[in-house]
């Protein structure tokens, strides 16, 4: 039973877990993948597509991505039960997609991003959403936290605060948008999910 719990645990854990390894492997080689990998509007333009992606993996500074891996570390034991395999997945690529390309339509004077905190914005609210049935509680909790932080950014602004201690602007439209892409991953997989479940569809 022990084995169980422990591994159901892991299993919960494995895409905080996953990301946390990503973004400390690519901040091990220094400033090299920031000017490699950030989102660079000007490189997209020119067909560095990836930048979209990749851009969500690395960071400005140490203080930067230690503010970003405590996130992740909270996504574990918060919602890791709603980011489970291809669920998680799913939150994960709407979350990151939706962030750059957000900032792509709506931020046309952002001409360069990078950091998780858009993202990691997704799979709280949308791994809140995919949080199994008898933690539904739980699930409306976080969501209205997120979508409250969210609100107050829009109308209040960044907090100067964590502005000041990664010494560089805080993209608040970025957290809307990977909080939007992260319910539409969700959506999109219970969608499939429902879809393939159907008696008829087997």
């Amino acid at each position: 039973m022990r084995k169980k719990a422990h591994f159901s645990l892991l299993i919960d854990h494995a895409l905080p877990l996953t990301l946390a390894a990503a973004v400390l492997a690519l901040a091990s080689f220094g400033d090299v993948t920031q000017g490699l990998l950030r989102y660079d509007r000007t490189a997209i333009g020119n067909g560095e597509w990836w930048r979209g992606l990749t851009g969500h993996l690395v960071h400005l500074n140490s203080t930067h991505l230690a503010l970003n891996l405590i996130g992740l570390v909270l996504c574990a034991p918060l919602v890791g039960a709603g980011l489970r395999g291809i669920k998680g997945v799913a939150i994960l690529c709407g979350a990151a997609a939706a962030c750059s390309l957000g900032l792509w339509l709506f931020n046309p004077e952002v001409q360069w991003y990078s950091g998780l905190s858009g993202v990691l914005h997704g799979l709280l609210l949308g791994g809140a959403l995919g949080l199994p049935s008898h933690q539904r509680r739980w699930r409306g909790i976080i969501g209205m936290l997120i979508i409250v932080k969210l609100l107050g950014e829009q109308l209040i602004g960044p907090s100067l605060s964590t502005q000041n201690l990664i010494g560089y602007a805080v993209v608040v439209d970025a957290h809307l948008y990977g909080a939007v892409g992260g319910v539409f991953g969700w959506l999109v997989y219970r969608q499939v999910r429902n879809w393939y479940t159907c008696p008829r569809h087997r």
